[in-house]
């Protein structure tokens, strides 16, 4: 299992924090640890594919339309 800091934790395990902030998911969370942890490289990996894959959506749109 992933260590992730106690705000993450405390973000993704309370129905109040999650109300507050619906729009915040795991890889943002991931993103707000320290750039030499596990977690953060992983999520960084994710976020730019998920960037990638929007791109080519994009284009793939603009070329059909």
């Amino acid at each position: 299992m992933m260590n992730i800091s106690h705000r993450c934790y405390k973000t993704l395990n309370s129905g109040l924090d999650l109300h507050e902030y619906q729009h915040t998911d795991i890889v943002q969370c991931g993103l707000q640890e320290h750039r030499n942890s596990h977690v953060y490289k992983k999520a960084l990996k994710i976020a730019k594919e998920r960037t990638n894959l929007v791109l080519k959506i994009a284009d793939l749109f603009r070329r059909y339309v």
